[in-house]
C-alpha cells in the first residue's frame, strides 16, 4: 500500500462548538476510516472504528479497550525490550544478532531479534537503538520497522529508545552512550550542570528532543539522576555532579525539555536512571561487574540522593530505571534494586508516588542478577515483576512471562497493570495516529546550523575558571596580557598567537602553559 498522510483542519461546528482537532494520520499498511469528516486508522483491520483507535476518547478508555483485546502472548511482549540492529546499509534486518554480555561475560545470548520475528512472534513494542546512522538513513530504517508493526494483528506501534547522543566527544560505549557525531554537540552532563543555567539545560533537552523525534527516536534512556558523592565511581561523568539540589534542578529541566508539559507528538519519553541513586557505589566500583554489586548510603543519606527523583516525578517523568546494585543496609532483603519490592513498590511507587513505567536496567536477568544469582532466569523474571518491574530491559524472552502465567505463578491481571502503564505512553506520544517521520526533514533538522550555534554557546558557558592564580607573583593569569610567553599543546597555535608569543617546544621557558 502506498504511504498516506492525512491532515484535516477542523474549526467551529454548529452552535459555535469546536470540533476535535484532527491529528496527522500516517498510514502505510492499514485503511484510513472517515467518520463524521474525521480520519482514523483501522489498526486491527476489521473495517470499523474501535475505541482504542479513536483519538477523541480519553486515554484511559483507549488503553483499557486495547488491553482487553490483547492475548496473553501480546501482553508478555510488552514486558521485554531488547536492542534492534539494522541490516546492511540501514535496511531492516531479517537476521537475529547474538553476543555475550560485555561486562559480565557468560553464554552467547540473543541480543537483537530479526525485526519481523520480534513484531509478529514475540510481539515486542520497545527496542533499544544503538546504531549510529546518518539522520535520513536512521529515519528510513525506523519507518520501515513501523511499517512492519502496522501489519500486525492490532497494529501497535513500537517505541525506539536510545542512550545519549548529543554530548561533545562521546564515543559509543555499550549500554551507556552512543556516538554523538550525527547529532548537535553539546557539553556533557557535568558541563551542562557547570553552567548552572536551568533555562539553557531545558533548551538543550528540547533541541535534542526535536532531533530524536525527527529520526523516529521517541524514548530516551536518560537523564541520569545519580548524585555522584563517590568520586572513585567510574560513571561520575554521566551525572550532573555531587550536589543533589543542583542535580534536582537540572533533572527537572531535562524532563521538561524532552517531554514537554505533557507527552505528545513532539515528545521524547524519558527513562530517568538509576533509582534510588547509584552515586554512592561501594568503594566506587561499577555495578556492571560482580565486584561492584553493592550500593551503600554512608551516613544514612538516602534522602539526599532522593531529591532529584522527587523532582523527576513532579516533572512527569514517563519511566524510571532502577540500578543493578544491592542496597546494603537499606532493605531487609539483599536483592538488587529491580528485584527489591521495598525499593520499587514501597519506596518508588508508595512513598514517592510514581505511577509510570519501571524499566529495568539492561541485562539484569542474565548478566547482572545481583542478589538473586541462585535463582533461575524464569524465577528472576517472577521476582522482578512481583517487585514492581514493568519491563525487563535488554531481554527478548517474553515466553518466560507466558510460562509463569500458565504455570499459575503469575496472575494475568498483573500483566494488565504493566500493559496499561506501557501503552499509555505509546498513545500519549501520538504513535497510534502517526509513527512515521520524513527522512528529508530529519536531514534538515539534525545538527542544523541553529542547533550547532546554540550548542557552541553552551560549550563556552560550561567552561569554569577554578582559580586565577598570580603569574610568577606579578599578575593574574587571566586575562592574558599582551606579549606573554605561551606553550600550547592540543589546539591551534595560530589562535593562541593572537594573545602573545607561542612556543610548542619548551614549556619551561613559557610564562603560561
Amino acid at each position: 500500500m502506498r504511504a498516506c498522510f492525512f491532515l484535516v483542519i477542523c474549526g467551529a461546528g454548529l452552535f459555535g462548538q469546536s470540533r476535535p482537532a484532527q491529528p496527522v494520520i500516517g498510514a502505510r499498511q492499514v485503511q484510513v476510516l472517515s467518520i463524521d469528516g474525521l480520519l482514523f486508522k483501522d489498526l486491527n483491520k476489521n473495517g470499523r472504528l474501535d475505541p482504542y483507535e479513536d483519538w477523541r476518547l480519553p486515554l484511559a478508555d483507549r488503553v483499557n479497550d486495547l488491553v482487553s483485546r490483547m492475548t496473553l502472548e501480546e501482553k508478555a511482549g510488552l514486558m521485554v525490550g531488547p536492542s534492534l540492529v539494522p541490516g546492511p546499509d540501514g535496511a531492516v534486518s531479517d537476521q537475529p544478532a547474538y553476543g555475550v554480555n560485555p561486562f559480565n561475560p557468560g553464554p552467547v545470548q540473543l541480543v537483537s531479534p530479526a525485526a519481523a520475528d520480534a513484531l509478529n512472534r514475540l510481539h515486542l513494542v520497545q527496542f533499544i537503538i544503538r546504531a549510529n546512522l546518518p539522520a535520513a538513513k536512521m529515519a528510513a530504517w525506523l519507518n520501515a520497522v513501523q511499517e512492519l508493526a502496522e501489519r500486525t494483528r492490532l497494529g501497535i506501534p513500537p517505541i525506539f529508545v536510545t542512550n545519549p547522543r548529543n554530548h561533545m566527544g562521546a564515543r559509543a560505549n555499550f549500554g551507556i552512550m552512543e556516538a554523538g557525531g550525527a547529532f548537535s554537540q553539546w557539553p556533557g552532563t557535568l558541563g551542562l550542570a557547570a553552567t548552572r543555567d536551568v533555562k539553557l539545560v531545558e533548551e538543550f533537552a528540547s533541541i535534542a528532543a526535536r532531533e530524536y523525534v525527527s529520526v523516529g527516536l521517541r524514548g530516551a534512556y536518560h537523564p541520569t539522576a545519580d548524585v555522584a558523592t563517590e568520586p572513585r565511581w567510574n560513571r561520575f561523568g554521566e551525572t550532573l555532579g555531587e550536589d543533589a539540589n543542583l542535580t534536582a534542578q537540572m533533572i527537572g529541566a531535562l524532563v521538561r525539555g524532552f517531554q514537554g508539559k505533557t507527552l505528545g507528538p513532539g515528545s521524547v519519553a524519558v527513562v530517568v536512571k538509576h533509582f534510588p541513586g547509584a552515586g554512592p557505589a561501594s568503594q566506587g566500583f561499577d555495578a556492571h561487574f560482580p565486584h561492584g554489586k553493592n550500593q551503600v548510603y554512608p551516613g544514612n543519606n538516602l534522602d539526599y540522593h532522593l531529591l532529584p527523583w522527587k523532582e523527576a516525578i513532579a516533572s512527569g517523568a514517563a519511566m524510571i530505571m532502577p540500578y543493578y546494585a544491592v542496597p546494603k543496609g537499606l532493605t531487609k532483603e539483599p536483592a538488587g534494586m529491580s528485584y527489591n519490592r521495598e525499593i520499587i513498590t514501597d519506596l518508588l511507587r508508595g512513598k514517592l508516588g510514581f505511577d509510570g513505567v519501571v524499566n529495568s536496567d539492561t541485562g539484569i536477568s542474565t548478566g547482572m542478577p545481583w542478589g538473586v544469582e541462585k535463582l533461575s532466569v524464569k524465577q528472576r523474571y517472577l521476582k522482578a515483576i512481583e517487585a514492581g518491574v514493568d519491563r525487563m530491559g535488554g531481554d527478548a524472552t517474553p515466553n518466560l512471562v507466558v510460562e509463569l502465567v500458565k504455570e499459575g505463578k503469575l496472575a494475568e491481571a498483573r500483566l494488565d497493570e504493566s500493559a496499561r502503564r506501557i501503552l499509555r505512553i505509546h498513545m500519549a506520544l501520538g504513535l497510534f495516529e502517526n509513527p512515521y517521520v520524513s527522512p528529508d526533514e530529519a536531514e534538515r533538522t539534525v545538527r542544523n546550523r541553529e542547533f550547532e550555534q546554540k550548542a557552541a554557546l553552551a560549550q563556552r558557558k560550561s567552561i569554569v575558571l577554578l582559580k586565577n592564580a598570580p603569574l610568577k607573583n606579578q599578575f593574574p593569569v587571566l586575562p592574558l596580557r599582551a606579549g606573554v610567553k605561551m606553550y600550547v599543546q592540543g589546539f591551534d597555535p595560530g589562535v593562541a598567537s593572537r594573545y602573545g608569543y607561542v612556543s610548542t617546544v619548551d614549556p619551561e621557558a613559557a610564562d603560561v602553559c
